[in-house]
């Protein structure tokens, strides 16, 4: 059966300022006449209520959570402007009432809620017979098919309905809901119907969407140092401790964007101390407004210490060691670079003091042996970690700015204890 060319075509959206309906389309149902156990051959219908938006009838399964999306969208300043239907080959094609598909009814019923034959409807084919190669002859076409409805659709918000099919389908608008956003369409609301409660009822989930959006940004953030999605979710916090973990957070992510390593130890230090402080929040204390952020992060902060290496003190091989698990390798050999020498002389200290003069917890390393050792090459290059390690000593403890070359031509001639007063 063809599709009537006034549910076929499409409008441009206007970029920006529209909204987009899209759900599972389920089968037309008629009335069942129970004590005969047949279909009277009349539409059925039903109310359901909704916690915020009022009452609203529909005949199809998708209709009055499809109302509810439609008021809830102009409420939002994004009134539908399309709507998306992934359909079965049996939506699509079989007559079921009045000599209409379940397709066209519902176009036609959205059409006349909305009082505009303006909004314009796109269906993707979904195909469930073919119990192999399910990744190509459902999944392919589905994503295919939401290309070309979202073709003409930049900018605009999403609103979901999801009622239709059975659990497969629900899963399956899951990873819709994640390639939406890979698209870099954002989803506002969804919701959908409870057939079976007394009274029936339109249910808004979105709450679940933005919980996993957070373990999304969360998870951006302990693996990359991205806070770019964490701090959507932040908003006006009004609470000092949630406040200071995402200044900490911003400004270690600066610092790793940028390849800043100078206080990078102290960057890790101030976002540990921070997570410290979140895990106290008193959650009786928090407004409602950012409730789901400070509760979900704080049951997260474990997480977030494991995947940084926090719960343990902060240290410059944990820090390389999380940069390379998570493939920011410039940022690792950046800090091998700037700060191992620094780390191997603070454990080994090349030393000529008296064994008096020494601190404890150090294991030291006589000046005149490694100076023997080098006496052949360092001449050659200054910038090598032994030469790093002596300038560094000998500046520490003689308040000098001793030449690498003279310690060198003394070494050779034997007086460079005397030269320079070490025991």
């Amino acid at each position: 059966m063809n599709i009537p060319e006034s549910i076929s075509n499409q409008i441009r959206v206007n970029e920006g300022k529209g909204g987009i309906l899209l759900l599972f389309l389920s089968d037309f149902k008629l009335k069942y006449d129970r004590e005969r156990k047949e279909n009277t051959g009349e539409a059925d219908s039903a109310e359901y209520e909704s916690a915020d938006m009022g009452v609203f009838e529909g005949r199809q399964t998708n209709e009055a959570p499809g109302y509810y999306l439609i008021e809830r969208a102009k409420k939002d300043n994004y009134p539908i402007m399309k709507v998306i239907c992934i359909t079965s080959d049996k939506v699509l094609h079989d007559v079921v009432y009045e000599g209409k598909t379940a397709y066209q009814i519902y176009a036609e019923r959205i059409r006349k809620y909305m009082g505009s034959d303006n909004v314009s409807f796109a269906h993707v084919d979904y195909e469930s017979n073919n119990d192999e190669h399910k990744e190509v002859y459902v999944a392919a076409p589905i994503f295919d098919g939401l290309n070309r409805a979202l073709s003409d659709c930049d900018g605009c918000q999403v609103y979901i309905d999801y009622t239709g099919g059975f659990r497969d389908i629900s899963f399956l608008m899951t990873t819709v809901v994640r390639y939406l956003e890979f698209k870099g369409f954002k989803t506002s609301c969804v919701a959908y119907s409870l057939f079976l409660d007394t009274p029936k009822r339109i249910i808004d989930i979105t709450y679940i969407y933005k919980i996993m959006q957070l373990i999304n940004a969360v998870d951006e953030f302990a693996s990359t140092g991205n806070p770019k999605a964490l701090r959507q979710f932040s908003g006006n916090l009004n609470n000092g401790a949630a406040e200071r973990l995402m200044a900490d957070i911003d400004r270690l992510a600066e610092d790793i964007s940028l390849c800043y390593v100078n206080d990078i130890e102290q960057k890790f230090i101030s976002v540990k101390e921070s997570l410290d402080n979140f895990e106290r929040i008193s959650i009786d204390k928090v407004s409602s407004e950012t409730m789901l952020f400070i509760s979900m992060i704080r049951e997260m902060v474990p997480l977030i210490k494991s995947k940084m290496y926090l719960e343990q003190e902060v240290s410059i091989p944990n820090i390389i060691k999380w940069c390379v698990d998570n493939s920011l390798l410039q940022q690792a050999f950046t800090i091998i670079e700037s700060k191992i020498p620094g780390l191997i002389y603070g454990q080994c200290v090349v030393c000529g003091c008296k064994s008096s003069e020494r601190d404890s917890g150090k294991n030291y390393l006589p000046l005149d042996q490694v100076v023997e050792e080098l006496k052949d090459n360092i001449n050659q290059s200054y910038k090598t970690n032994e030469n790093y390690l002596i300038e560094q000593w000998a500046r520490k403890h003689k308040g000098e700015n001793i030449d690498l070359k003279n310690v060198s031509e003394a070494s050779l001639d034997g007086n460079w204890k005397d030269k320079y007063g070490f025991v």
